[in-house]
């Protein structure tokens, strides 16, 4: 894949997540950046180059945001989800229920795409003592309907923890 390659798939996908961006290159044919600043996030597209290098120069240019990179070796299909994960640590499922509400019940109850949210939940808390009644509150969900769920707790979806190190 080429570099262009990479960035119309990411940018086909940052449109079907309908979040504003706009696009910069910090080092020109070897990386690019999408920078969706509603939510805190730069996605950026790397073909043959050290990521850490390019981690460097876009913490320098733009700390306090969440990074992803991804490769034209990635499989974007499971780099959809990561960044979906850090668009929902910005805020970005209670801003769709609050802008695209019918689209934002479409994707949780017809698509179970809640479901997936409760595991990716599940999976990033891993048993941990600490968050026994958020584990608790996620099983249980899993056992709801996605319709019941939010009938109860309307923004039950909203919320993507930060990954535990």
């Amino acid at each position: 894949m080429t570099l262009e390659e990479l960035e119309t798939h990411i940018e086909i996908m940052l449109r079907a997540f309908k979040v504003s961006y706009k696009i910069e290159r910090i080092i020109k044919n070897i990386t690019f950046q999408f920078i969706v600043n509603d939510f805190g996030l730069i996605v950026s597209g790397i073909i043959g180059a050290d990521q850490k290098l390019i981690a460097s120069s876009v913490n320098q240019l733009f700390p306090n945001y969440r990074n992803i990179y991804i490769s034209e070796l990635d499989n974007l299909l499971e780099e959809k989800d990561r960044v979906l994960w850090a668009l929902m640590q910005g805020g970005y499922i209670s801003w769709l229920r609050s802008t695209y509400n019918r689209d934002f019940k479409n994707i949780i109850t017809m698509q179970e795409f809640g479901k997936k949210i409760i595991n990716q939940r599940l999976k990033i808390w891993a048993g941990k003592e600490k968050y026994k009644y958020l584990i608790e509150y996620n099983e249980s969900a899993l056992r709801q309907s996605a319709t019941y769920m939010l009938s109860i707790d309307p923004s039950f979806y909203d919320y993507m923890p930060e990954e535990i190190e």
